[in-house]
């Protein structure tokens, strides 16, 4: 006679702190927390992404804007609610919330390959090379047809910048060449119509964990050890996605384009290394400036 088969306790999910009404940074460049609202001093800044404890909400009188009391790690301060995302229980502060369940600080998946990250394009060529900060050309650039899909990196990463060229939506004349200028005309890269010449441009951020093994060694051997990298992607035809999105593995998120300073379509790639894990803004990197085929392939 065949032996029971043992009956398993079904383990409970687990508890849901009651009353816990958390708070994710929304500012990819992190927030201020403030020993008061309204200028007050800054304590810290509190990182793109992590998740806080909302204590308490105040307004304050001539102004819109509502201020935060939170409590990360054990500091409490105060931050503008627009900075925020909110979850949980947070109906006494009169929040509006994106979950009834407080949020988690979020888990990236890493990279424990050497290989290097493939070509954004599936269909592409490669044009240029890297020589240097401007004026030389400080990026890759590979040619591809207009609408070719833009993919993330074999572990995902985060789109922390996304930008509009207001001059490049003339129709059917997205590019400085076709609308006059010459190729890398000087004015453009002080233009900000122009995007400084990116045109259209979206930055991805690559972890140092989602970096390859080698990668990672390089930035070591350049004096930025456990730096993250920034990628722009510019001249975009199309961006698909909001800042702030968490991409998933090899997701298109743009396309292929020849919008700005460009005499075809092409993507230019242009990496900056940064110890911050907030995007503290593309011009405030310019020292970690790297080639881009330290990370992708040729």
């Amino acid at each position: 006679v065949p032996a029971p088969t043992p009956v398993m306790p079904v383990q409970p999910p687990p508890a849901v702190e009651a009353g816990l009404c958390a708070a994710t940074i929304s500012a990819p460049r992190g927030a201020n927390l403030r020993q008061s609202p309204m200028g007050g001093e800054s304590i810290t800044i509190v990182p793109f992404e992590a998740v806080v404890t909302v204590l308490a909400v105040t307004t304050i009188p001539g102004s819109a804007l509502r201020w935060a009391k939170l409590n990360y790690e054990g500091q409490e301060g105060w931050t503008r609610e627009d900075l925020l995302s909110f979850s949980g229980d947070c109906a006494r502060f009169n929040l509006r919330v994106t979950s009834t369940t407080p949020a988690q600080p979020a888990r990236y998946a890493e990279y424990s390959s050497a290989a290097l990250y493939p070509v954004p394009m599936v269909g592409y060529r490669f044009i240029r090379g890297f020589t240097g900060p401007q004026p030389n050309h400080p990026g890759v650039d590979y040619g591809g047809d207009v609408g070719e899909p833009m993919h993330a990196g074999p572990v995902g990463g985060l789109l922390v910048a996304s930008k509009e060229c207001i001059r490049c939506n003339v129709p059917d004349k997205p590019s400085t060449v076709l609308q006059g200028f010459d190729l890398g005309d000087e004015r453009i890269f002080s233009d900000e119509g122009w995007n400084f010449g990116f045109g259209h441009y979206m930055v991805v951020r690559y972890l140092h964990t989602q970096l390859p093994t080698g990668t990672r060694q390089t930035l070591a051997n350049l004096g930025m050890p456990g730096a993250h990298i920034y990628a722009m992607y510019a001249h975009l035809s199309r961006r698909d996605v909001p800042v702030g999105t968490l991409l998933e593995p090899h997701q298109v998120f743009a396309a292929c384009g020849n919008s700005g300073n460009s005499s075809g379509s092409h993507v230019h790639l242009e990496l900056r290394a940064s110890t911050n894990p907030s995007f503290p803004g593309w011009a405030a990197m310019s020292s970690g400036l790297v080639d881009p085929l330290i990370m992708f392939e040729r």
